[in-house]
């Protein structure tokens, strides 16, 4: 029961990160995001550490362009008592100075649970296109 209930939680978590972050409501997950979390996107050389750090990398992000749809599927969620691995496959669709972009990947979410609930430790994206 506490392993299905720990998948659930993990999915329910990375939901309200992903609204959060596109609504710019980042005080409504910072209790969600480890205060050391690292962001990696290696083909970007992109490493960032520190949840401000990354909350300044999203906005950027935000700012550049518009997200016109993102989808996930394919999920595999892993869970341990104080840890638990997540990883699926991403669609994102995006306007950037009036042309329309896709970009499909895979990203890989690294959890650990802080006192009763779960914080996103590690956030690492690969893509495709």
């Amino acid at each position: 029961m506490l392993l299905k209930e720990g998948k659930k939680n993990i999915r329910e978590n990375y939901d309200k990160m992903i609204l959060s972050w596109l609504e710019k409501k980042y005080d409504d997950i910072s209790h969600l995001l480890h205060d050391d979390i690292i962001l990696s996107i290696p083909q970007y050389n992109i490493l960032l550490t520190g949840k401000e750090t990354v909350h300044d990398y999203v906005d950027q992000i935000l700012n550049s362009g518009k997200i016109l749809k993102y989808f996930a599927d394919d999920w595999m969620i892993s869970v341990d008592d104080n840890h638990a691995s997540s990883s699926y496959r991403f669609t994102i669709e995006y306007d950037n100075k009036g042309k329309t972009f896709s970009k499909t990947g895979y990203e890989l979410l690294v959890w650990e649970k802080n006192e009763s609930h779960w914080q996103l430790r590690i956030k690492t994206d690969f893509f495709f296109q």
